[in-house]
């Protein structure tokens, strides 16, 4: 059961980069979790984002029952779904802390549904991650002969968490690499935040162009003769290279950390970086069939690519005035800058970046940045070759 359970950890990297797999993947997670099925949601609070997805267990896939039950009984999941938003990231909320009259609960429709055409009867969610632009939530059902839920039954679920989210997390954005691109790794170059494959050393093995552009700055993060990342900061630089490693001995099945992040002073005294740091393989063989390593993501408030930031501020309650000054700050602008542009002056700039620091539960421009960031998915259109000109046979 080990062995299974830390092999699932792994391979839940591989359904981030082919989605197909997560019918697979969440059966062996709800069988090694005691349960008997399990779902996957992922969707943004604005409607017009291009990433949503719902993906189920292979018993949950029998006929028409999961449409119907949405249909149906979608009140129920709402109710649900609002309790899930205001829990903390991977905490456990169980039916009964969302509806703790079990008397009412029992003689519910949508509860009688579940256990005549699905066997199970007590469920259990998790916030997956802290967005407040997105609902990311992992939810399993046990079989209706489970009445009880204690922490020994929760432990395997809980231990899952921080793998599915953060599986989950890539998956938005290699979608919508697939989706325009049929590629994701080898489509990195349109995905217009800065990306590097590395190898368990810390060798570069892929750089897209965005990353391209801050390695050539050397402002804290470069490239040696030997293409490997250097840091500035010797401390910072030992953090990144043990966070590396232990990353990608994740990839290999042979580590258990889901997932890292930091952050890269830069000698220029300009803001830092933030990097984070994934588990990454390649499942779909677009660059190396053997290759498994680590994906170092760079958020940086001074290369930030053009986003439509109208969803990002709608959910966050952003004024008028806000998102612009959100879009100056993502666009690189500091303080005198922003004053400048919006011909005010620096107490006003200042009083709105807290607002707008606050609104958004940013405790910096970085990490403000990587919100917008991840709340956007800033990719590339797909830019259609022009046609060949007819030639005579």
């Amino acid at each position: 059961m080990a062995v299974a359970h830390h092999q699932l950890q792994t391979e839940l990297y591989d359904a981030a980069i082919v989605p197909e797999l997560w019918t697979e993947m969440l059966d062996r997670l709800v069988a090694n979790s005691g349960a008997k099925t399990g779902l996957l949601l992922s969707s943004h609070h604005d409607p017009l984002q291009v990433y949503t997805a719902t993906f189920l267990s292979s018993r949950l896939l029998v006929d028409n029952h999961p449409a119907i039950y949405a249909e149906r009984y979608r009140n129920y999941e709402a109710a649900a779904r609002e309790v899930i938003l205001r829990s903390d990231r991977h905490q456990i909320v169980t039916d009964f802390d969302i509806w703790p009259d079990k008397q009412a609960f029992d003689a519910r429709p949508d509860v009688a549904y579940l256990r005549e055409h699905f066997g199970v009867y007590r469920r259990i969610a998790a916030r997956l991650n802290t967005h407040s632009a997105w609902y990311d939530a992992l939810s399993v059902q046990y079989d209706e002969k489970i009445i009880s839920l204690d922490d020994e039954l929760l432990a395997p679920f809980r231990s899952y968490l921080p793998f599915v989210a953060q599986a989950s997390e890539l998956s938005k954005t290699f979608h919508v690499l697939k989706q325009r691109f049929r590629a994701v790794l080898a489509a990195l170059d349109h995905y217009k935040v800065p990306v590097i494959l590395l190898t368990p050393s810390g060798h570069v093995v892929l750089c897209n162009s965005a990353a391209d552009i801050i390695l050539s700055k050397a402002d804290g993060l470069s490239l040696n003769t030997e293409r490997l990342l250097h840091v500035a900061v010797a401390d910072e630089r030992a953090h990144l290279q043990d966070l590396i490693a232990r990353t990608a001995a994740t990839a290999r099945g042979e580590g258990d950390t889901a997932s890292g992040g930091l952050l890269i002073t830069r000698p220029s005294g300009a803001d830092p970086f933030y990097v984070e740091v994934s588990p990454l393989r390649d499942s779909d063989r677009e660059v190396d069939a053997r290759y498994q390593g680590a994906m170092l993501t760079v958020y940086d408030p001074d290369y930030a690519p053009m986003l439509d930031l109208k969803g990002f501020s709608a959910v966050h309650g952003l004024t008028t005035a806000e998102q612009v000054v959100t879009s100056l700050i993502v666009d690189g602008a500091n303080t005198d800058e922003i004053a400048e542009r919006r011909n005010t002056s620096l107490e006003t700039v200042r009083n709105q970046v807290k607002s707008i620091l606050r609104k958004t539960s940013s405790r910096s421009r970085t990490e403000l940045v990587r919100r917008a960031v991840t709340s956007t998915i800033p990719v590339e259109q797909q830019i259609s070759k022009p046609a060949q000109p007819a030639t005579d046979p």
